[in-house]
């Protein structure tokens, strides 16, 4: 083996703040920092899957969506979980799949993350709360 850097891994366990569902789309990338920053958001365990908090509403995957949420809470005693979706994913199908209409886009993106909540809800007891990214801000959806 080669060493690449002097520094590794943080040896102490932690106990994440929070469990994100978040996309791997890397124009997020900066925000998702800016986001963590704000909320003051240190230790967190990340499910990063293309289309986010999406996965949830695709059978197959939501199962394993549920199965990470719930090592998470097992293992680092996570204490919520939060579901986050972005404007223009190309998992769910671009912009161009609502027409270009943001309205209409954001409506999906919420019915989206509702349905995700719902089939959480059921299935564990830490509070869940939604995101939407869009390209001029991060809200929270109440």
């Amino acid at each position: 083996m080669q060493k690449i850097l002097d520094k590794g891994m943080e040896k102490e366990h932690y106990t994440a703040e929070a469990v994100i569902v978040w996309c791997y789309d890397h124009r997020c990338s900066d925000c998702f920092q800016k986001f963590l920053e704000a909320g003051k958001i240190s230790n967190y365990d990340l499910v990063c899957v293309a289309g986010g908090a999406n996965a949830l509403t695709v059978e197959g995957d939501k199962e394993y969506i549920l199965k990470q949420i719930e090592t998470s809470v097992r293992l680092h005693h996570t204490k919520k979980v939060i579901l986050m979706m972005h404007k223009d994913c190309g998992a769910c199908g671009g912009s161009k799949a609502f027409g270009n209409d943001d309205k209409v886009e954001t409506e999906a993106l919420l019915e989206k993350l509702d349905a995700g909540k719902k089939f959480l809800s059921g299935k564990i007891s830490i509070p869940i709360e939604t995101v939407i990214v869009d390209f001029n801000s991060i809200q929270e959806v109440n």
